[in-house]
């Protein structure tokens, strides 16, 4: 075992704890809240804005392709 392992014994889980938590605060923070979207939606707010722009007009066309077939 490392010789600081041994040193700093039980009071490793503090570190452990403070990782976790740094590891958290940043997930919390810089990951996108993606629940309840839609595989492309998600995809969406990955991208850049003008990829974005063209998904955007491309579902807009899709969808109203839709209605004119719908009754």
């Amino acid at each position: 075992m490392n010789l600081y392992l041994c040193a700093i014994g039980w009071k490793y889980y503090f570190v452990y704890i403070g990782t976790l938590v740094a590891a958290g605060a940043l997930f919390y923070f810089f990951c996108r809240e993606t629940k309840n979207l839609s595989k492309e939606e998600a995809a969406m707010v990955y991208e850049d804005a003008e990829t974005k722009a063209k998904a955007l007009e491309a579902a807009q066309a899709a969808e109203a392709q839709l209605h004119r077939i719908q009754p």
